[in-house]
């Protein structure tokens, strides 16, 4: 642990204290024509309050990566590059962030999860969404908001909001990357007028001890295709296709115990026609996730020696729209929503177990429909040059669903913010978050789930905002009180969903530095205490621990430092997570010792169409748990390698 921090230290002093590193951006006209584009002072957000405003002008805790910040983490898909920013916790299940089946690697924001939109409309589906699955090369920047954003997005913005805006111009590009432990990647880009075009295959081999049931990585494979069309200045098209292959092998123990095989196989189409005209904004999509996971082991039964098959299969969707109108008079902006989305779940069970003389075969079927409305609206009214009210509201409800389960929320939201100057704010937020249980929770009786219930939260915060000079201050204190946190319980032969609580209260400081000389940095520090109670029993009958637990951590630490200059780029990023704790459903919390995931790339041009790369990840070669769960802890990748080169024509 002294290692880790004095690493993360320094990495966090250079970015402060470098000598001469920086300079004052107002009075530095004749800055560098080489220096990095990477980092901008004051960047606009659309997602906060679903119109354009400057980052000092949002009563929220947000942030912009552009496309260039997050290459500069040297990641190739989007669960990597997230996994440096600051108040974000990361968690997988393989190399590269590989999701194991519908046990998906997640990004949380102040300890609860976030929805995931790409240009405005919902990725999440049944709970998941795989970042994983998203190549850099299609992402133009993200926007983040921190705290409940259920009031303008609906469910699942609780922890907050992540939203991924495409590119609408590719670079016409060819990459290949060849690294240790079986890595590749290659992918080409191609832009024609209003067309553009794009390909990435990824690969990982074959990984030893990822779990400390000495589970084993059977390699991975994904393949992306995707497509962007600008039809005219007001309407525009994108399609994504993702295949994602992953295999897991585990040694089981015990009498006749052999061992056991796991194999997934998913594959999405994400499909979404966008307008924006004169304030009024739309976007239609389509959302589809099919998944296939296959079982294979040998064991005991009653002392014979048999074997045991799982198959299933999973078909979903979701099909919506979303449209909304902005209205701006002298000193208001009114802003009126409605949204529509389908919901199809369906799926397909055979377990087959077998011993010699006999054999045995059980079957499940889901086929199940829900519709969900909402209505939102949001007023933004101008007190004074300096003071700005903002009041909003949302109405969701759901009809058709399965055994005629059918929930209704109201969220509503409060935010004040005041201009201290240009250049600094300070403000205030109070609102609401909401998460309606799944098609599959709230239609899988065979999961006991029939009396789950929505899951509300309320979200407290202030911030201070400021930019000077070569910095870009924020901090924030919040608060959120999560009553019903719908989570899921692994049993030996079923998953059941329950209620729990959740809370967590804490402090989060970043600065983003903009230096010269080819120099950028940032920083972060974020103090809290996320804590989880679940309650009831779990899929295996037995009480569940009914005690608070922190298991994602009080102190998080993120630092990084680019550099760009003439033909070089090169950079470092750190994110260091302690006092953390595994937290098993149905025994008592004992201590995790901290992660410490480290990123150095690098960058060199050999003229302005040819790059050759070096990404090293783990840089310390850390053992630690990326997975913070007692019952079967997941470990970071070891030190692994990638070198690449990439040709713009």
């Amino acid at each position: 642990m002294k290692k880790s921090f004095i690493f993360l230290t320094t990495v966090c002093a250079i970015n402060s204290f470098y000598p001469n590193a920086y300079a004052d951006t107002a009075a530095d006209s004749s800055a560098d024509d080489n220096a990095a584009p990477a980092v901008t002072l004051e960047n606009m957000s659309v997602t906060a309050l679903r119109y354009h405003k400057k980052n000092i002008d949002i009563p929220a805790d947000t942030e912009t990566l552009t496309a260039q910040q997050l290459a500069n983490t040297g990641a190739n898909n989007l669960q990597e590059a997230l996994k440096y920013t600051a108040g974000i916790v990361y968690l997988d299940y393989g190399p590269g962030g590989n999701s194991m089946g519908n046990m998906r690697s997640k990004i949380l924001i102040r300890g609860s999860e976030a929805l995931i939109l790409v240009n405005g409309a919902p990725l999440n589906i049944r709970g998941s969404y795989n970042l994983s699955d998203i190549p850099l090369d299609d992402v133009d920047r993200v926007e983040i908001v921190r705290g409940g954003g259920s009031v303008l997005y609906g469910s699942d913005a609780v922890g907050g909001v992540i939203n991924i805006i495409t590119k609408k111009q590719r670079n016409n590009s060819v990459k290949t990357s060849w690294g240790n432990m079986g890595q590749q990647e290659h992918s080409i880009n191609i832009q024609q007028d209003k067309l553009g075009i794009g390909y990435n295959y990824q690969k990982w081999g074959h990984i030893n001890n990822i779990a400390s049931n000495d589970k084993e990585f059977n390699g991975s494979e994904k393949n992306n295709m995707s497509l962007n069309y600008t039809i005219d200045d007001n309407w525009s098209l994108f399609y994504n296709h993702n295949n994602s292959r992953v295999g897991y092998f585990t040694p089981l123990v015990g009498k006749g115990a052999k061992n056991q095989t796991d194999n997934y196989d998913t594959t999405r189409d994400f499909f979404q026609i966008n307008y924006k005209n004169n304030g009024l904004s739309g976007n239609f999509y389509y959302n589809g996730r099919r998944h296939n996971s296959k079982s294979f082991y040998n064991k005991s039964a009653k002392g014979i020696i048999g074997y045991e098959a799982d198959d299933s299969k999973e078909s979903n969707y979701n099909m919506g729209l979303d449209v909304n109108k902005k209205w701006q008079f002298i000193n208001d902006n009114l802003l009126f929503g409605l949204s529509y989305q389908k919901e199809k779940y369906s799926k397909t069970e055979h377990d087959f177990f077998s011993v010699p003389g006999s054999s045995s075969l059980s079957q499940n079927y889901y086929n199940i429909f829900r519709n969900n409305y909402s209505a939102y609206s949001q007023w933004e009214h101008k007190l004074s040059n300096s003071d700005t009210l903002l009041l909003s509201g949302r109405e969701s409800w759901t009809a058709g669903g399965p055994d005629k389960q059918n929930f209704t929320n109201f969220s509503g939201q409060s935010q004040f913010i005041h201009k201290l100057n240009s250049n600094e704010s300070i403000y205030i937020s109070a609102g609401q978050s909401f998460k309606m249980p799944t098609l599959n929770q709230s239609g899988n009786t065979l999961a006991g789930t029939a009396d789950l219930k929505p899951q509300k939260g309320l979200h407290y915060e202030i911030g201070w905002k400021k930019t000077q000079g070569i910095h870009n201050w924020q901090t924030v204190l919040f608060h959120q009180n999560i009553k019903d946190n719908i989570t899921a319980t692994i049993g030996t032969s079923k998953v059941t969903y329950s209620n729990e609580d959740a809370r967590n209260t804490g402090i989060e400081i970043t600065d983003i530095i903009k230096g010269n000389g080819g120099w950028n940095y940032n920083w972060g520090i974020v103090f809290s205490n996320p804590e989880n109670n679940p309650k009831g029993t779990n899929a295996m009958g037995r009480a569940l621990r009914g005690t608070w637990a922190r298991e994602y951590g009080r102190w998080q630490l993120n630092g990084g430092t680019n550099y760009h200059k003439d033909k070089i780029t090169a950079g470092i990023n750190a994110v260091y997570l302690f006092e953390r704790v595994n937290s098993p459903d149905n025994a008592y919390p004992t201590d995790c010792k901290p992660y410490l995931l480290t990123n150095f790339n690098f960058k060199y041009a050999f003229d302005s169409n040819q790059t050759a790369t070096l990404t090293i990840n783990n840089i310390l070669d850390r053992d630690d748990i990326v997975t913070h769960s007692a019952s079967t802890p997941y470990y970071s990748t070891p030190i692994n390698f990638m070198i690449g080169y990439e040709m713009n024509f």
